[in-house]
């Protein structure tokens, strides 16, 4: 079953606009170097849409993956950092350090 172009009922369509996806008949169609359209104003609008997302307003890169990597990442190496300072005072039992030393205490853990 074909559609009938939104214009010309009696006529098929051949393509849908690049912009609003409407059915248009090969009279209806114009033909530009970013697509086909059904009016001006649709390819005005494309262009538009393309030059915004083309100068970074469209969909941010990156997103929540790379965030949550990120901090995981930066949490590992703070409990290392805590663990060799910690390991560096060995000598005062009970610095500080000793208290939030999560790395140590899973180590002595697996040494009982």
């Amino acid at each position: 079953m074909a559609k009938s172009c939104t214009n010309h009922a009696e006529a098929a369509a051949v393509t849908m606009c690049t912009q609003c996806h409407k059915p248009i008949c090969q009279s209806c169609t114009m033909v530009t170097p970013a697509g086909r359209f059904c009016s001006s104003e649709c390819s005005i609008l494309y262009k538009e849409m393309k030059t915004k997302l083309g100068a970074g307003e469209g969909r941010k890169r990156g997103g929540f993956g790379l965030t949550l990597i990120f901090f995981v990442l930066l949490l590992v190496a703070g409990a290392f950092g805590v663990h060799f300072a910690a390991r560096a005072k060995q000598d005062e039992p009970d610095h500080w350090l000793k208290k939030i030393d999560v790395i140590g205490r899973w180590l002595d853990q697996g040494k009982k």
